[in-house]
Formats: structure tokens, C-alpha cells, sequence
């Protein structure tokens, strides 16, 4: 099962579930628009998962790192399912 959503899936479903659940409730349905706002912004963003990114190393940097790789760009210790806004492909 994939970890990524689109965002207009996201959208899709917030309307949804407004007009279902919150169709009077103005403090839930402006959350939800907020949720849809953040979606048109994030659109087209490539988000990439720590092990596909060019600032980490396998070995940690260290004899024995457990299993995790050590991101070059925080100097820690990362799961290669983390996510964050710095990644970049390798060869970009």
C-alpha cells in the first residue's frame, strides 16, 4: 500500500465529508478549507523518502548506526520512511 495521497483525493474527500458531517458547523468547515488551501499549495511538490535522497549515507556514518542513515544536511541519524521538506534525488 502506498504512503502517498494525492492532493486531489484530499480535496475530494474533505468536501465530501463537509457536506456529509459539518455542513453547518462554520469552525469545521473553515478547517477543511484550510486543509484544501494547504493541498493547492503543496501540489506538484515532489516529496521523496530519505532513502532515495542524495544527502544520506547508508552506513550512518558510524561502525554500527542500527539499521538508520545519517542525513548530512541535519547530522542525525534518520528511518529511510522519513520524509523532509530538504530532500533531493540523487543526479538532481
Amino acid at each position: 500500500m502506498s504512503k502517498f495521497v494525492n492532493a486531489d483525493t484530499i480535496c475530494y474527500a474533505a468536501d465530501a465529508i463537509a457536506k456529509e458531517e459539518y455542513s453547518d458547523d462554520p469552525m469545521m468547515l473553515a478547517v477543511i478549507q484550510g486543509i484544501k488551501d494547504l493541498m493547492a499549495r503543496l501540489h506538484g511538490i515532489d516529496i521523496i523518502p530519505c532513502r532515495e535522497c542524495r544527502r544520506v549515507r547508508e552506513d550512518g556514518g558510524h561502525a554500527n548506526c542500527g539499521g538508520y542513515l545519517y542525513c548530512r544536511k541535519w547530522k542525525t541519524l534518520v528511518d529511510e520512511d522519513t520524509y523532509c521538506s530538504w530532500g533531493e534525488r540523487e543526479g538532481e
